[in-house]
C-alpha cells in the first residue's frame, strides 16, 4: 500500500485478524490512513477507510486509492481494546496476530479456572502479550505453579503453544517437567 498511486481506482482490502493462538477476532478494527506535515510542521493524518472484523475475523472493503497523492505511504492500523494494537505500512498481509494484553488482575481471574477452561486460558496467556507484565508474569507462574503446571505439561501436546509451555516449565525448574520436552 506504500505504492505510488496515479489512478482514481479503488484499492481492495482482505485481510483476516487472529489471536495469538490462530483464533479470530471480532470487532478488531482497521484504519487505513495517510499523514503529511501541515504549514506548521504538525503532523496530521488523513483517514481514508475504517473497517471492522467480522465473526471469522475477517475485514473485506474497498477505499479510493485517488484520495492518496502521488509517493504518499498509505497506513494501516489496527486496534481493539484487551490487544495490542500495531500500525503497518505497504501492502497488507492476508493474515494479522493481535495478542491479547494481560494484566496482573487478569492473569489471577484464570486461577479460578479449572479442567479445559484452565488449559484453554492458559494457552491464551503464554501466547499473549505480556511485555507489559513480564515481572508479574514470572511471579504468577512461580507463586501459582501446582495450579499452573498440569494446564502448561498439557500444553506440551499443542503445536501451536509447544514452546512458550516447555519454556514457563523450564522456568519453574521442577525436574519431572524437564524430561517432557
Amino acid at each position: 500500500m506504500s505504492i505510488i498511486y496515479s489512478s482514481a481506482s479503488a484499492e481492495n482490502i482482505h485481510t483476516t485478524v487472529v489471536d495469538g493462538i490462530g483464533q479470530p477476532i471480532q470487532n478488531a478494527e482497521l484504519e487505513i490512513y495517510r499523514g503529511e506535515e501541515d504549514a506548521k510542521g504538525n503532523y496530521v493524518t488523513f483517514t481514508l477507510a475504517q473497517f471492522k472484523s467480522d465473526e471469522k475475523g475477517m475485514i473485506k472493503g474497498d477505499y479510493e486509492e485517488g484520495l492518496v497523492p502521488k509517493n504518499e505511504t498509505v497506513y494501516a492500523k489496527f486496534s481493539k481494546e484487551g490487544f495490542r494494537g500495531f500500525t503497518t505500512s505497504g501492502k497488507l498481509k492476508p493474515h494479522f496476530v493481535m495478542k491479547r494484553i494481560y494484566t496482573s488482575d487478569s492473569m489471577k481471574k484464570i486461577l479460578k479456572l479449572k479442567g479445559d477452561s484452565l488449559v484453554f486460558e492458559v494457552k491464551q496467556l503464554i501466547a499473549g502479550d505480556l511485555s507489559l507484565n513480564q515481572h508479574d508474569f514470572g511471579s504468577f507462574i512461580f507463586e501459582n505453579e501446582a495450579k499452573l503446571r498440569p494446564a502448561l505439561r498439557q500444553l506440551l501436546l499443542d503445536d501451536t503453544i509447544r514452546q512458550e509451555a516447555a519454556e514457563n516449565l523450564a522456568m519453574i525448574g521442577v525436574s519431572e517437567d524437564l524430561t517432557h520436552f
